[in-house]
């Protein structure tokens, strides 16, 4: 394997986008979490959109001390509260948290292949592994439900489709 080797501003370009890429995905899960429809939806997505948003402070943080000049939207973001995109409205919000999680996720892979500074490198590996677990928590849940729908739907056939007793 190659390993890509960046100077000090494309280090910069790709941090920041890291943020921005946080950031968005925050976005996502807030509005996963109000159209949630259990609260258990609602609490896994606002504590993904925490811990992206949490993410987003420590890369801010990390290019300010590596000399760079960090994303403005990540420090704006303290002081107003940003509008929530639009979610494309799908039948399973699990599943809309489940691909935001994952695009964000790549985002973080796809930087971990550069050469890396060390405390870049450390700051990434434990967010990249912290956006995999909450990945996996998502997917697991939203299997466990569509198992226990499935389930529930089976046995609905089931009683339907036998006869009445008499």
């Amino acid at each position: 394997m190659t390993t890509l080797v960046l100077n000090d501003a494309e280090l910069y370009v790709e941090l920041n986008r890291l943020i921005c890429a946080a950031l968005d995905t925050r976005r996502k899960l807030l509005a996963c979490s109000l159209r949630g429809g259990t609260q258990l939806i609602g609490f896994i997505a606002r504590s993904s959109a925490s811990a992206l948003a949490v993410a987003a402070h420590e890369l801010a943080d990390l290019v300010h001390r590596l000399g760079g000049r960090p994303a403005t939207e990540a420090r704006r973001e303290e002081a107003v509260a940003l509008p929530v995109p639009s979610v494309v409205q799908e039948q399973d919000p699990l599943q809309t948290c489940e691909h935001a999680i994952a695009e964000v996720a790549c985002e973080y892979r796809d930087t971990l292949e550069w050469n890396l500074p060390e405390p870049a490198q450390e700051v990434l590996m434990r967010q990249f592994s912290i956006l995999i677990a909450n990945y996996e928590h998502v997917k697991a849940l939203r299997e466990r439900l569509q198992r226990a729908g499935s389930r529930r739907n089976s046995g609905a056939v089931q009683e339907s489709s036998e006869p009445p007793h008499a």
